[in-house]
């Protein structure tokens, strides 16, 4: 759950540091994952497509594994509700969105706070350089490769880290500004 919500938190970060574009104008966002995780020495890769209306509805889908395949996932942050869709038991799932999954708000509040008085960051970001963010006091990530989309600039590989040992590489890709989504 904290790498999914730190690939949210990443691509909000491209939001905020949008070369020269207005972010009013982006209202949606589609875009798919591959997840790398290591954990414990095991290692799991996780394919999924996310959804996202901003600037709190966000439905993930999964792709593979082949076990979890059309798992998916609604959250609401306006309302602090998640229900998740198991297709293994034909069942849905509602909760509320625990402490963790809040953390992508966290991250924008803190992103938003990094484009205000950071200019070397932002700098960086908009010249598509290398660099390091610490998200709160045990997640850190390293954007290492950027892709543009219509004038707007986002992270595409990210490594993630969790108390400085490394548990993800997350790659995004096939990016869309502003389609039609349906939840």
């Amino acid at each position: 759950m904290k790498k999914f919500l730190i690939v949210l938190f990443i691509l909000v970060q491209g939001l905020i540091f949008a070369a020269g574009k207005n972010l009013a104008d982006i209202k949606t966002l589609k875009f798919d994952v591959v997840e790398k995780t290591i954990i414990k020495s095991k290692k799991r890769e996780l394919t999924y497509k996310i959804d996202f209306i901003l600037p709190n509805k966000i439905k993930k889908e999964v792709i593979a594994p082949k076990l979890n395949k059309g798992e998916i996932y609604m959250y609401d942050y306006s309302a602090n509700k998640k229900s998740v869709y198991l297709p293994m038991f034909n069942e849905t799932k509602e909760s509320e969105i625990v402490d963790d999954e809040n953390r992508i708000i966290k991250a924008i509040n803190k992103i938003i706070e990094e484009e205000k008085t950071n200019k070397n960051f932002k700098q960086k970001y908009n010249a598509k350089k290398a660099q390091s963010l610490n998200i709160d006091k045990q997640i850190s990530i390293t954007i290492s490769t950027y892709l543009e989309v219509d004038g707007y600039i986002f992270p595409e590989t990210v490594q993630i880290k969790d108390s400085g040992t490394k548990i993800a590489d997350v790659k995004i890709s096939n990016l869309q500004i502003n389609p039609k989504i349906e939840m």
